[in-house]
């Protein structure tokens, strides 16, 4: 029986990075290294979609709602010093209160929160993942939204965004709905970028998914040495990588 290739967007975007950094991670199971701003990410993100979830409810919510979920799902927080711990807490603090006063006047309808989906793509293959949110649109449809906890940039990133896309794929064929527009919303200015999709960006995006999982499948690995090596996050278990950092001069990224 022909094992299921399982892909998500992290995996896709790893294997566009360096394929053979993705073997290094997804098949021979080397942990990357940890970024402690990585937790912290993740961790607004849940704040958010829990508070939401009051929202989609139908709660009456204040901050100080918002607060309580903070300081509960903080208070877990153990897996690095005090001090970096301490600077990341009032960081993310300082991103909710923000997101607070820019959205307590309306915070929409959200449809999905934290919502995860496997699709089949061809045979054999899988495309899974966790959509940050699915807001319905007043005149119809939906939109996705995809929570970022940086600055917006000058670019629009959400135009032909691959995650915005996996997700909007997960909208029409795991739940039925209608996809219309995907957004990044920046909570460190709260604002937004989106873009309008149609069916065939949808399509494209199942052609590269397919592709790569045949790559994968063939285990065509072949390393991509760099400029980037010097900020992988398997560096440390990768001889082409260190090969040519230590050719290059180059120093590595902390």
């Amino acid at each position: 029986m022909t094992e299921i290739v399982k892909l998500s967007y992290t995996k896709l975007r790893l294997h566009e990075f360096c394929r053979w950094a993705y073997k290094l991670r997804y098949i021979d199971r080397i942990r990357p290294t940890f970024h402690p701003r990585l937790l912290y990410g993740a961790n607004v993100h849940a704040i958010i979609s829990n508070f939401l979830g009051r929202v989609q409810a139908g709660h009456d919510v204040e901050w100080s709602d918002m607060e309580k979920i903070f300081n509960d799902r903080w208070r877990d927080v153990r897996t690095m010093n005090t001090a970096e711990r301490n600077r990341l807490r009032q960081a993310a603090l300082n991103l909710l209160r923000g997101f607070w006063t820019a959205s307590s006047p309306d915070f929409g309808k959200p449809l999905l929160l934290e919502e995860r989906f496997s699709l089949d793509i061809g045979a054999d293959l899988k495309i899974e993942g966790v959509v940050d949110r699915v807001e319905q649109l007043p005149a119809g449809g939906v939109e996705v939204i995809d929570y970022k906890s940086g600055s917006s940039p000058d670019r629009n990133l959400a135009r032909g965004n691959r995650q915005l896309l996996i997700y909007a794929m997960a909208c029409r064929e795991a739940w039925s709905l209608h996809p219309q527009r995907v957004s990044l919303y920046y909570l460190a200015c709260n604002t937004t970028q989106s873009w309008l999709i149609t069916r065939s960006d949808i399509e494209d995006l199942r052609e590269t998914i397919v592709a790569t999982g045949h790559q994968i499948r063939m285990a065509e690995f072949h390393p991509r040495t760099g400029t980037h090596c010097t900020s992988c996050d398997f560096i440390h278990a990768c001889n082409y990588g260190q090969a040519w950092v230590a050719s290059s001069g180059k120093g590595l990224e902390l």
